[in-house]
């Protein structure tokens, strides 16, 4: 049986742990990216967050994935 990842209200857990991990977020982007760059050969992505300590850290790892697999970033 596979782990989910997200629930009703997306990804949770504490920064820094699984499943918001560098490793994680950052296989999260490339995924996405993958799925948005099959319609559209380089899409922007807009990264939005709240203002939790945390939320620096986890869109620059998003970033990461998400630049590696293709996308542009605004």
């Amino acid at each position: 049986m596979s782990e989910r990842l997200f629930g009703t209200d997306g990804m949770r857990g504490r920064a820094g742990s699984y499943p918001l991990d560098r490793a994680t977020v950052t296989a999260l982007g490339r995924q996405v990216a993958l799925a948005v760059t099959a319609s559209e050969e380089r899409p922007t992505v807009v990264l939005g967050g709240d203002t939790r300590a945390s939320t620096p850290v986890l869109c620059a790892w998003l970033a990461e994935g998400l630049e590696a697999g293709g996308a542009g970033l605004r």
